[in-house]
């Protein structure tokens, strides 16, 4: 009976060790539970990265404007304070919005037009 269980035993060990099936790409789906559908065209378009994304927009020209123009005014603000430190301008709201116009008027030149 020893003899005969480990034949038995020792056949289905060497029927296990079969070589492996090829697997077919629905078969890898269903593995990985199968809920997950292959990504089409519509998906890559949406999954674009974020450098495309930024390459494709146009913009909002009045959020650019409004962004040049309160960018503008904080350094000219801090310029004409850090000259007033220097002693070499008065620190004044004359001094502060006309360094901003000639920012704002500088950056819009050159960036955006």
């Amino acid at each position: 009976m020893s003899e005969e269980s480990e034949g038995e035993g020792s056949r289905e060990a060497r029927e296990s060790v079969a070589e492996p099936k090829a697997v077919d790409e629905d078969d890898e789906s269903k593995a990985n539970g199968g809920d997950e559908p292959k990504p089409t065209r519509e998906d890559d378009e949406e999954t674009k990265g974020i450098r495309e994304g930024v390459e494709e927009s146009t913009g909002d020209p009045r959020l650019v404007v409004l962004l040049n123009a309160v960018l503008s005014t904080w350094l000219a603000w801090t310029a004409v304070w850090g000259l007033d430190l220097l002693a070499v301008v008065d620190y004044s709201l004359t001094n502060v919005g006309t360094l901003a116009l000639v920012i704002f008027a500088l950056t819009y030149a050159v960036v955006l037009r």
